[in-house]
């Protein structure tokens, strides 16, 4: 593979692979070592429903929305594949994390029950209800769905049933589930509110309850805690998704989520019911401008439907994540730029056992790229594009791949992936520098990417971090809302809450910001607990997007009131803090929004 439509990162890993490298860490996912054969996402154009030599192959498709799909490949097929004039660009898939802090507290508030009160004593109950739990005529999300795509998503929790006992969740999939998939997709199980009503272990998930927190804030109606803990769109009905992690106890990808936004949209449209969508997952690699194909899907496939997509902007504010310079300095002449040499220095800590580090500069920058051990010695230079490259540092082993520009970014990547062989190996501690040696320079801007916080040691941190531009893909994505996290406890913006703008364009990303530290939400099993990160701050803004589309599009007050409209009206909601004087900003974007919209407010 060696054209530019096909995805750098992609690109050095098939490389390495067919160099006899075995992968690990991020270049490993996609690739079925057993089965010999990738997982990609594909562009394509003038698609044929047959496809019958792609079938004949062994490419085993499943189409999204106008063009874009998820496919299987043998190894071999690859390069069949990128002559195919119908291919647009193919990209590499990745994992993603939760946008989760460390908890601050947990705490078991109520004591989980699945019991529902006989028919006789419902008109006793339903008077205190009432007055628990009635908005007096006001938003609560009837006639929106909500859509929460996670995993530990415990659909039987208190708070998604309604008071007669049936569940809200109208139609659950569970990607790891055996059984029966949706229409369209080849794995998991799909379950109906019927289904979930009547056997209490669907949908019944351990583990840490993420989904569960992120579901309960969006739209859980409170029940459990007799309303007090009620979520924003308490009374919408509710579509979820389990994602799958291809790996025991792993993470699931960026394919499985695409596929989770594809089903929960179609779902919408078969109902004819505007949807609010949350994600509250993400990762550190790419351009952070929002232009691969995972972020161009979701800006895509939001505007083909009466629909908004709310993403957290990830907690990598203060990880040393991001680095940042300048390759120019005051020139002497006008209208010259004068280059110099610099150095950026990342500190490996100990234990790593894979580590991947990405720089993107402007097209028309030269640089070469000097990779310096600990020791003082240069390992290797990067400089020409589509060259790969691989060097030896005693058991540690680097592999190195400039990509140029692709038919969907005009900028320069170089890679660098880290692994070592041996169970008892270390990647080498210490202070390793990448040293900068311009040649001809025009735009200037550098911007190196490290792995994210949740693959590497506290201590493996770029040593002059740069806190902005840090929010994680894909809440760059131009067409969804970008969700920050603020600290409504003290009226700050909370420090680890992903910052923008965007790398190249400077878009405004969060757009807005809302409650994440310490914010109470439904836990697995029936109870609650406090929950912190921008994870947790997404659904509170995805539950008052569906309160946007009740009162709007629901209510006939303003059909259109959905995508970008609908984010505009989100925004026109918020209050500015005054711990930051300037507004739009990089922390908090236009301002915060911390209440439940109400239809006054709207009017």
């Amino acid at each position: 593979m060696t054209e530019n439509r096909v995805d750098p990162n992609l690109q050095l890993a098939v490389t390495a692979e067919q160099e006899g490298i075995e992968l690990t860490g991020s270049l490993s996912v996609g690739f079925d070592e057993t089965k010999d054969r990738w997982s990609v996402i594909l562009r394509l154009a003038g698609f044929d429903e047959g496809m019958e030599e792609w079938e004949r192959r062994g490419i085993q498709t499943t189409m999204l929305y106008e063009g874009y799909g998820i496919a299987s490949v043998p190894s071999s097929q690859l390069a069949w594949l990128e002559q195919q004039s119908e291919l647009i660009y193919v990209e590499k898939p990745y994992r993603i994390f939760f946008n989760q802090e460390e908890i601050v507290s947990s705490r078991e508030i109520v004591l989980p029950k699945r019991e529902f009160v006989p028919s006789g004593e419902k008109d006793q109950i339903r008077k205190q209800e009432t007055k628990i739990m009635s908005n007096g005529g006001d938003l609560s999300g009837i006639g929106v769905l909500v859509a929460v795509l996670d995993t530990g998503i415990d659909v039987q929790h208190p708070d998604f049933f309604r008071e007669n006992g049936t569940s809200r969740v109208l139609f659950f999939w569970d990607q790891e589930a055996a059984g029966t998939p949706p229409m369209g997709f080849r794995r998991g199980s799909e379950y109906t509110a019927e289904d979930i009503t009547a056997n209490p272990d669907i949908g019944a998930k351990f583990g840490t309850g993420h989904g569960t927190g992120v579901l309960g804030i969006a739209a859980g109606n409170g029940r459990a805690s007799g309303g007090r803990y009620r979520g924003i769109a308490w009374e919408s009905d509710i579509l979820a998704v389990n994602l799958a992690a291809p790996e025991e106890n792993g993470f699931p990808r960026t394919i499985e989520l695409m596929e989770a936004v594809e089903y929960v949209m179609r779902k919408a449209q078969e109902l004819n019911r505007p949807i609010a969508i949350n994600i509250s997952l993400g990762n550190n690699y790419g351009s952070h401008e929002g232009n691969s194909l995972f972020e161009t899907y979701l800006t895509e496939r939001q505007s083909s439907w009466k629909s908004l997509i709310c993403i957290g902007t990830g907690n990598e504010a203060l990880t040393g994540v991001h680095a940042q310079g300048d390759l120019g300095e005051t020139p002497k002449t006008p209208g010259q730029i004068a280059a110099r040499i610099q150095e950026v220095e990342l500190a490996i800590g100990g234990g790593e056992r894979n580590l991947s580090v990405q720089l993107w500069i402007a097209e028309g920058d030269e640089l070469t790229v000097e990779l310096v051990q600990p020791n003082g010695r240069v390992l290797g230079s990067s400089r020409r594009e589509n060259e790969y490259q691989q060097w030896m540092a005693g058991d540690t082993l680097v592999l190195s791949y400039v990509g140029g520009p692709s038919p969907f970014s005009t900028s320069k990547v170089f890679l660098w992936d880290w692994s070592v062989s041996g169970e008892e190996s270390f990647i080498p501690e210490g202070i390793w520098r990448f040293r900068l040696i311009p040649g001809r320079i025009i735009d200037r801007r550098f911007d190196f990417f490290l792995s994210g916080s949740e693959i590497r040691g506290y201590d493996t941190r770029f040593l002059r971090p740069e806190p902005n531009t840090t929010l994680t893909i894909p809440s760059a994505a131009q067409g969804p809302a970008a969700v920050g996290a603020y600290n409504q406890n003290s009226n700050s913006p909370a420090p680890f809450s992903g910052r923008g703008y965007t790398r190249e364009t400077n878009r405004i990303k969060p757009d807005l910001a809302a409650p994440g530290v310490n914010v109470t939400g439904p836990a697995i099993g029936g109870g609650y607990r406090e929950w912190t990160g921008t994870s947790f701050a997404a659904p509170f803004v995805t539950g008052n997007a569906a309160l946007l589309m009740e009162w709007g599009i629901v209510e006939g007050r303003d059909p259109y009131l959905y995508g970008e409209r609908a984010k505009a009206a989100l925004i026109r909601q918020v209050r500015q803090i005054p711990a930051l004087p300037n507004y739009p900003n990089r922390q908090l974007g236009w301002g915060v929004l911390d209440r439940r919209i109400s239809a006054e407010q709207l009017e």
